[in-house]
């Protein structure tokens, strides 16, 4: 994970190390632990960067589960999810989700 942090911002080479990391430490310590909603974080960030928002906001679900799970609402880790779902492009995407 520390090399994932190394790579330049948006490389390819990042988002390999981030699904490394993300399929080891599901292995070792299961979906629902901090290190896997880093990792789904960090993920949601790199395609965030890449203009790929319904990716993004499929990760970012993804992660505010895990992290509501194991942290709560209020904690400073879940707002942050919160935050990042609030940009109008997520909004956009959940309206159209809410539409299917």
């Amino acid at each position: 994970m520390i090399r994932g942090n190394l790579e330049q911002r948006g490389s390819i080479e990042k988002l390999k190390d981030y699904e490394d990391a993300m399929e080891l430490c599901i292995q070792a310590y299961g979906e629902y632990h901090p290190l896997t909603a880093t990792l789904l974080f960090n993920t949601a960030v790199y395609y965030e960067d890449k203009e790929d928002w319904k990716k993004a906001y499929s990760l970012y679900k993804r992660t505010l589960c895990i992290m509501e799970e194991i942290y709560g609402y209020e904690h400073p880790e879940t707002k942050k999810v919160i935050i990042a779902l609030e940009d109008p492009q997520y909004m956009r995407i959940a309206d159209e989700v809410e539409d299917l």
